[in-house]
């Protein structure tokens, strides 16, 4: 492992900004202290940002999208007891759906 031109002042301990290079526009980090090591890494607010930025980026590119789910529409007293008498009988799904749609026809 190489060794890192660290400084010890009055603010803290100064670390050259090219070791987090490959974090990309990072502004806060955590530090903690495991055992004899101190691991420095981003900042669960700046996690967030970068997944944020990362999910606008493939929005705009068009590999992912919003689906805006439609609200619960409200429905009848009527549909619902016809709901009620056909899926309340017991009987598998599949064979429900047959017979509404035999009724329907």
């Amino acid at each position: 492992m190489p060794a890192i031109a660290a400084k010890v002042t009055s603010r803290g301990v100064l670390v050259p900004r090219s070791l987090m290079a490959s974090w990309g526009n990072v502004h806060q980090v955590e530090i903690e202290l495991q055992g004899d090591v101190v691991v420095i890494k981003p900042s669960l607010a700046e996690t967030d940002d970068s997944r944020t930025e990362l999910i606008d980026k493939l929005k705009a590119v068009g590999l992912i999208e919003d689906v805006s789910w439609e609200s619960e529409t409200s429905i009848s007293d009527e549909d619902r007891a016809h709901l009620a008498k056909v899926f309340g009988n017991g009987k598998p799904l599949s064979e429900m759906i047959i017979e509404d749609r035999e009724q329907s026809a």
